[in-house]
């Protein structure tokens, strides 16, 4: 299970944006790299949220501002790196 809370300072109001962001952004410690990719948060989650709950989390991340794509749409960093 992800340990929420290890590296965001945000509250989002919601569990599986927290893990979403913090997988990201734990995931992207390569500043040149293109990013994470979706496929590797799903597999990280899949047993804490479904694929329509990582899809909802990345939309809400992305129209607030908190992550962003990078070479292509499957892949993110966050804002705050």
């Amino acid at each position: 299970r992800p340990q929420a809370g290890l590296v965001s300072g945000h509250n989002f109001g919601n569990k599986n944006y927290y893990w979403v962001y913090n997988i990201i952004q734990l995931g992207a410690d390569d500043k040149r790299g293109p990013g994470v990719d979706t496929t590797c948060v799903h597999a990280k989650l899949e047993n804490q949220m479904s694929h329509t709950d990582l899809e909802e989390a990345l939309d809400f991340l992305s129209s607030e501002g908190h992550i962003y794509t990078t070479v292509d749409e499957d892949h993110f960093k966050t804002t705050d790196e």
